[in-house]
């Protein structure tokens, strides 16, 4: 089985925080679809010519896929929220930079100031589970498979 790779960079420059994202085309296709490919801008995460990100925007049938697949798994997906969302003991991690336009044409530069007051350790937690969300979405509704079955009996 080939690897797949998401690549996901956190930057801290004073106080600033930036997220540099790239991700498999399958991904981004998964989402495109998922949207009816109906796109948005964000007002409040920036790329790197400080403008509003285009994402790919949540539809009914984008929701209903993806709580069935992450179903038990705290998260949020809000693209104009922070990274965090609740306490340590409660924490929710925003999926929604996987819905950036783009993603799979190369490094995708997200800015916001809803990314401050984040401590490196979170930022860590954060890299950490958002691959492991990733790898889950990839697994149930990207990956294809083939089962097959044959089933003899007697009378």
């Amino acid at each position: 089985m080939k690897k797949k790779n998401i690549l996901i960079n956190l930057e801290r420059d004073n106080g600033n925080i930036a997220i540099k994202i790239k991700a498999q085309k399958e991904l981004e296709a998964f989402f495109k679809k998922v949207s009816g490919d109906k796109t948005a801008k964000s007002i409040y995460w920036k790329n790197e010519a400080g403008e509003g990100q285009e994402f790919y925007e949540v539809s009914e049938e984008y929701k209903d896929t993806i709580e069935k697949c992450l179903t038990n798994e705290g998260y949020i997906d809000n693209y104009g929220n922070g990274l965090l969302d609740g306490d340590r003991y409660s924490r929710k991690i925003n999926i929604a930079p996987l819905r950036t336009k783009g993603l799979s044409e190369g490094f995708v530069c997200l800015k916001s100031d809803k990314f401050e007051n984040i401590s490196n350790l979170e930022l860590e937690d954060y890299v950490r589970s958002l691959g492991r969300i990733t790898k889950k979405i990839w697994e149930t509704l990207i990956n294809k498979t083939s089962i097959k079955s044959k089933i003899t009996f007697e009378l």
